[in-house]
């Protein structure tokens, strides 16, 4: 076939444009390609194995957490698909028995975590625990650390105060993660002592003794976030599990450090598709609070996605995944995405 010049020049210019639109397309196709995301969650279990609890309406003393509960706390955490999870209240046992049920149970329902890491700190009855899709790059258990306290004694019928040394109760679990090359993320697993009382830590001043303990705990805490952030001021970092303590207490604030500071930390501030955000609840006084929280470093909050981030709360009222059903505490999840922005701190 003969081609005149003006065809040619069609062909030649669609040919072009061909061209351009290909490779931007495949340019689009890199730029517009989804990011890895990876996604935290905490949930505190309820004792998880044997232990002193009311079940049909009965007390019974060493009593397996029933099978509905378990069942309920598996089907929760399939719904949160969690790719690194954090639970606290696990029994501690020789043979890790209900660590490995737990991981069992979770398969149950589809959940495969082949890595899996637990600390028993000086509680001697219940541990935290890790379970992660991705392969911890290091590992710290911090719970050997010491703080200072004074405990009220009686001599002779008279009260005075001796200081001791005390350790964190559950001590602290420290991960790394590499969710994507180069992109690695601090996580440090935490269960900060009760809010039951410790009445031979009451200061004369009127402080309780379970707040100074919880704050002796997080002073030690937060020693170890400052020096991660001043190793490395835009590192990525979260603080995850039950603070047993709520937003703008004195351990929280002393957690966060001071904000506009490139060490501080951020509160995610999670709340449920009903715009709540309790995440516990005491029954004995009818008290819901935001004791469960997950706090990140600047580093981390510029990567924070919101949209995939959140506490458990069942769709309909009643079903079988109903958070009360598994536990007394409800689900967190927060969602990230792993690509370092850079810092808007001045250096």
């Amino acid at each position: 076939m003969t081609q005149t010049i003006q065809e040619r020049g069609c062909w030649t210019v669609r040919m072009a444009w061909l061209a351009v639109v290909l490779w931007f397309g495949g340019v689009g196709l890199v730029i517009g390609r989804d990011p890895v995301s990876f996604t935290v969650a905490s949930f505190n279990l309820q004792n998880w194995g044997p232990s002193d609890r009311v079940t049909d309406g009965q007390y019974r003393s060493s009593a397996m957490k029933p099978e509905q509960e378990q069942a309920a706390c598996a089907a929760i955490l399939a719904r949160v698909d969690a790719d690194i999870l954090f639970v606290q209240e696990i029994l501690q046992d020789p043979q890790d028995r209900y660590i490995k049920q737990f991981a069992y149970t979770l398969q149950s329902v589809g959940l495969k975590y082949p890595f899996v890491e637990s600390l028993r700190g000086e509680d001697p009855r219940i541990q935290i625990a890790v379970f992660s899709r991705l392969p911890f790059q290091q590992v710290r258990k911090l719970d050997q650390a010491n703080f200072e306290i004074s405990r009220r004694v009686s001599e002779g019928g008279k009260r005075h105060y001796v200081k001791e040394e005390r350790k964190v109760s559950r001590g602290f679990l420290h991960v790394q993660v590499e969710p994507a090359p180069g992109y690695t993320c601090h996580l440090i697993g935490l269960h900060l002592k009760s809010r039951r009382n410790a009445p031979e830590f009451n200061t004369k001043e009127g402080i309780a003794g379970q707040e100074l303990i919880r704050l002796g705990e997080a002073k030690l805490l937060r020693r170890e976030v400052e020096a991660i952030l001043t190793a490395d001021p835009d590192a990525n970092l979260a603080l995850v599990g039950d603070f047993n303590d709520t937003p703008g207490s004195e351990t929280l604030e002393l957690l966060e450090g001071k904000k506009g500071l490139p060490n501080s930390l951020f509160n995610l501030w999670l709340k449920d598709w009903a715009g709540d955000q309790w995440t516990h609840f005491f029954r004995p006084e009818v008290n819901y609070s935001k004791i469960d929280q997950i706090l990140v470093s600047p580093g981390l909050f510029r990567e924070y996605d919101e949209s995939g981030s959140w506490i458990y709360r069942e769709e309909k009222s009643g079903e079988s995944t109903a958070w009360w059903k598994a536990s007394d505490h409800r689900a967190i999840r927060a969602r990230f995405i792993a690509t370092d922005k850079p810092s808007t701190f001045p250096r």
